[in-house]
């Protein structure tokens, strides 16, 4: 799995925003580690490139949950889930994604007293992706929960990870 993505070195990877922090990950007296979603983008020389959402794990285990995530994503390919592009193993793994993606809990946290079309259109894009990836995969979606939604700010789509990475 590691031959087909790149392996980028923390070096090259600057984080601009934090999104989010999911915490602990593991079962009670097991393992645990969070993970914590950001913005960031590839630093080369003076140039860097677009944005694109990236997770950190940390905390006492995190390459459990690092493995776990990039085995997840890596065996699914669908335009309604986010896709992989690289990883880094170093003390902190991350896993990093293809878009600038930007949880869909958020967008409606800072728009409390959104218009309901901005609801409906979620609700509707929620609805074409579920749709898609059980006609593809057979899996079972039975809710759509936003907070593990993530949408792309510039084609506004919805996407979601694949099931197994929630924890």
């Amino acid at each position: 799995m590691y031959r087909e993505y790149a392996c980028v070195p923390a070096g090259n990877i600057k984080i601009i925003k934090t999104f989010a922090v999911e915490q602990p990950l593991g079962r009670y007296h097991a393992p645990r580690a969070n993970r914590v979603a950001h913005l960031a983008c590839l630093v080369e020389g003076m140039k860097e490139s677009s944005p694109f959402l990236c997770v950190t794990y940390t905390g006492s285990d995190p390459q459990k949950f690092f493995k776990q995530d990039c085995l997840a994503f890596s065996r699914i390919r669908n335009a309604h889930v986010m896709q992989l592009r690289g990883f880094n193993d170093s003390d902190i793994p991350m896993v990093l994604f293809h878009e600038e993606l930007v949880p869909v809990h958020h967008v409606l946290q800072r728009h409390r007293e959104s218009s309901i079309a901005l609801r409906c259109y979620f609700a509707l894009q929620a609805i074409i992706a579920v749709e898609s990836i059980h006609k593809c995969y057979h899996t079972e979606m039975d809710r759509y929960y936003c907070d593990n939604v993530w949408i792309q700010p510039r084609e506004w789509k919805d996407l979601v990870p694949p099931s197994g990475t929630s924890d």
